[in-house]
């Protein structure tokens, strides 16, 4: 809920695309939540019967619970019994699922395991459970996770905040659905995996990326020959700060 009253702060209702107005249950600047069981986050105990007032999508007062009289330009939702904390922060979110074929007791399955990609229901799902701000660690499927984030941030679809992560860096081989390529012989349309197999062609790379991405994701697989001079840590990091990118490590050795 949060979030939405946030995008209301900077977008103007019939501005919102019909998937998130479905969602949206105010279009006034101000309101009030009354008589909700107040989480702050902290660890305590929840305080119950607080009002909540909200202006321009910012918290401005939280005080004991009351019936608040109607008022032009003011949204009053009597939300007894509910409770308000936080939006849920993800820090290693995907918007896919893996099928893992004849899945058994002990959970082995028949290789190889298949990736669904989510892009409708995924971000949905996060946000119904709290989490209004995410961060993408990896997908087959990074420039539509790139496409979905820019519908969120506009208006056009109900979500989290994505910060979403770009093509995996990664050595040869790996699923067989993830589209590679390599630097410097050139990149292929729309990887989603980028093979580095020397420390050039890992700095490359990671320049050659952009196009939105948030950061990127590291697999461990990388050859301990791309890294011939530096620690893998180094390598890395150097680079991505020069392009002021954050780093998402998948797996072991980094």
């Amino acid at each position: 809920m949060l979030l939405l009253l946030l995008a209301l702060a900077t977008q103007r209702p019939d501005s919102l695309g019909a998937a998130v107005r479905k969602v949206v249950r105010v279009s006034t600047a101000h309101v009030v939540l009354e008589h909700v069981n107040v989480i702050d986050g902290t660890g305590t105990a929840p305080t119950p019967n607080r009002n909540i007032t909200i202006e321009a999508g910012r918290i401005t007062a939280i005080s004991a619970g009351a019936d608040v009289p109607p008022a032009d330009g003011t949204t009053i939702l009597d939300l007894r019994g509910y409770s308000v904390m936080p939006g849920i922060v993800g820090m290693h979110n995907h918007l896919i699922y893996l099928s893992r074929p004849n899945l058994a007791a002990d959970n082995t399955f028949d290789r190889p395991g298949l990736f669904q990609q989510m892009t409708f229901s995924a971000s949905r799902l996060y946000l119904a459970n709290g989490v209004t701000t995410m961060r993408t660690t990896g997908s087959p499927e990074p420039y539509t996770d790139l496409k979905l984030k820019r519908a969120i941030d506009s208006g056009l679809l109900p979500g989290p905040h994505p910060d979403v992560t770009g093509p995996y860096l990664d050595g040869p081989g790996g699923n067989l659905q993830m589209p590679e390529s390599s630097w410097p012989s050139g990149p292929a349309t729309n990887p989603s995996t980028v093979i580095c197999t020397c420390s050039l062609s890992l700095r490359i790379a990671i320049k050659e990326c952009l196009g939105g991405w948030s950061h990127l994701c590291v697999e461990s697989t990388i050859p301990k020959s791309t890294w011939p001079d530096a620690s893998k840590s180094q390598a890395v990091l150097e680079s991505a700060v020069s392009v002021e990118w954050s780093i998402a490590h998948r797996g072991r050795g980094l």
